[in-house]
């Protein structure tokens, strides 16, 4: 509890500087006291008033926290989202899909980056779809080329079998020959399955 006692002083000409004291003193000499006042204040009504300070000042915390995070959470999504869609679109890009376009509305480094990714997706569009024009080429080309190929050993093959002619192959390191049925039927010796025999059975055949 708090208590403090004024003297209430008729003539306020002289300096009262000391009238809260309850002191003898000089002015007080000079002029008369009529009566008090006394001022109390209970230490209940001061932690009220505290408590209240610091309720307001709570709620006032917790509104700048509430806005200070709604802002962070908004600038952030500002940010990252861009982001995460470039990155989909990269995962998209490694699966295969071209199709595949990052759009930002925005008008900042993010949005140049999307308008990169999106240049890069259509030239490699253009470049695979290039590619596959190029391969198609080359597949008619092998497939000519093969056919033609056929064709020449077919008729090498009717040549040789007109001729009665036999072919092999023989490898030095190994001293293995391969022969065709004709030089099996040329030398009489029995065909082997794969058509491999030693060489000592083909020098072995002929006359010296």
């Amino acid at each position: 509890y708090v208590d403090m006692l004024a003297p209430v002083h008729t003539n306020q000409s002289k300096s009262l500087d000391n009238d809260l004291l309850i002191e003898s003193g000089q002015g007080r000499r000079e002029s008369k006291i009529t009566g008090y006042i006394r001022l109390g204040l209970a230490q209940s009504r001061v932690d009220q008033e505290l408590r209240n300070f610091l309720v307001w000042l709570s709620m006032i915390v917790v509104a700048i926290l509430l806005i200070g995070l709604t802002v962070t959470v908004v600038m952030t999504n500002r940010i990252t989202t861009p982001i995460r869609r470039l990155v989909d679109a990269t995962r998209f890009l490694v699966e295969g899909q071209l199709d595949t376009k990052v759009i930002v509305n925005s008008y900042d480094e993010m949005a140049d980056l999307a308008d990169s990714f999106n240049t890069m997706t259509e030239s490699l569009k253009v470049s695979r779809e290039a590619n596959r024009l190029h391969q198609q080429g080359l597949e008619r080309e092998v497939a000519k080329r093969t056919d033609e190929l056929s064709q020449a050993l077919f008729r090498i093959g009717l040549a040789l079998k007109a001729t009665e002619v036999g072919i092999w192959e023989w490898n030095t390191q190994t001293n293995r020959v391969r022969w065709d049925n004709q030089m099996f039927h040329l030398y009489g010796i029995p065909p082997t399955m794969d058509g491999v025999v030693d060489y000592t059975d083909w020098s072995g055949a002929v006359i010296p």
